[in-house]
């Protein structure tokens, strides 16, 4: 049976901000294979894609992984065969949670994995399943916040994180807490501890004739664009993306 669990309040447990370009990184003393866990999380965001946290390793696909996908939590689970004894791997297991979830609230996220069970819970909405599998072993190098940086393994890159992390807990350790305090001694960031206001890569354009540019969109099958803008201007060109013979993007303000 489950005992009960409760988290810090906002004024005991340690926030950490991301930007988009920010990321914390704890990696393990030696490889780690677990059989259950036990992960819980809070975020704020805006933002309806971003990498809340993930398990990487450097030697398979293995992967326990949270992510905002289309205002919703995204749960995969990947247990890899390639480096023991088992049948094939089924392939990634995946479970979704909540709805409109970017609304800039603080939101509750937990994860129970017991062999092939797995549950994730957000807030009051709760989705379990059962892995097709014969592995039950995750294997993991690195927790991986905001940002994925181990990526040899992965097909598909999930969107980098812009909101607020709070009281990460994994298997019993308090991981941002424990990186803000210096208890351990393999944690990379760059993520902002405290509440901060976030605006990612901010440009001012002065004149009608100021503009930016920037690397051709790398956008083949799908891709999530977010921007923020401020202008008293009811008109005005945002971005254009051309491509390949008559492909484009453009976003443009017109009459407000």
């Amino acid at each position: 049976m489950l005992r009960p669990f409760c988290f810090p309040s906002p004024t005991e447990a340690s926030i950490l901000s991301y930007d988009g370009s920010m990321y914390m990184k704890v990696v393990m003393p030696m490889v780690m294979h677990t059989e259950a866990e036990d992960v819980s999380l809070r975020f704020m965001s805006q933002r309806a894609y971003g990498l809340l946290m993930a398990t990487t390793s450097r030697d398979s696909a293995d992967t326990l992984r949270l992510e905002l996908d289309g205002g919703r939590v995204k749960l995969t689970v990947n247990l890899d065969c390639i480096r023991i004894n088992c049948n094939s791997s089924k392939g990634p297991e995946t479970l979704y949670a909540g709805q409109k979830l970017n609304d800039n609230e603080w939101h509750t996220v937990r994860v129970v994995r017991r062999g092939k069970s797995y549950k994730l819970t957000v807030d009051d909405d709760m989705a379990e399943g059962q892995m097709a599998g014969d592995h039950t072993r995750l294997e993991f190098h690195n927790i991986e916040t905001g940002i994925m940086t181990e990526r040899r393994f992965v097909s598909n890159i999930p969107s980098s994180f812009i909101g607020h992390l709070q009281s990460l807990k994994f298997n019993g350790m308090l991981y941002i807490d424990l990186c803000k305090n210096g208890d351990i001694d393999f944690c990379e960031l760059n993520a902002r501890f405290g509440m901060r206001s976030i605006i990612a890569d901010p440009v001012t354009f002065k004149t009608k004739n100021s503009y930016l540019s920037l690397a051709t969109l790398q956008a083949y099958t799908s891709m999530h664009l977010f921007f923020q803008f401020k202008t008293t201007s009811p008109d005005g060109f945002i971005l254009f993306n051309s491509g390949d013979g008559n492909d484009f993007i453009a976003v443009e303000l017109v009459k407000g």
